[in-house]
């Protein structure tokens, strides 16, 4: 039963992951995690972390870039901090703008 539910998580956290994951930049930062779970932040000019405490559900770090594109961190769970990296994607934070994390 166990490798049955770890197999189909897997399955799962890869279809998302393949397809791409929503992102609702409209969202105030925090909104989607308080959701979840309790919400640990980190910003600077080039990365966003995020991560929950005290929450086994799946999630991800997901902050806008000023080149328009949306950088995401990797899936994660726990108390676990996912980093999502406009520097990956040449650019830096938009001015103004804050991440979050997002559940799967």
């Amino acid at each position: 039963m166990r490798i049955m539910r770890n197999a189909a998580v897997g399955i799962s956290l890869g279809t998302v992951l393949a397809l791409g994951t929503p992102f609702a930049p409209a969202q105030a930062a925090g909104q989607a995690a308080a959701a979840f779970c309790a919400p640990e932040h980190w910003q600077d000019e080039y990365t966003y972390g995020g991560r929950c405490v005290g929450s086994e559900t799946f999630y991800y770090a997901a902050v806008p870039c000023e080149n328009g594109a949306v950088a995401r961190g990797p899936a994660v769970r726990g108390s676990t901090w996912s980093y999502a990296y406009c520097s990956k994607l040449n650019s830096r934070i938009r001015p103004g703008a804050r991440g979050d994390i997002y559940p799967l």
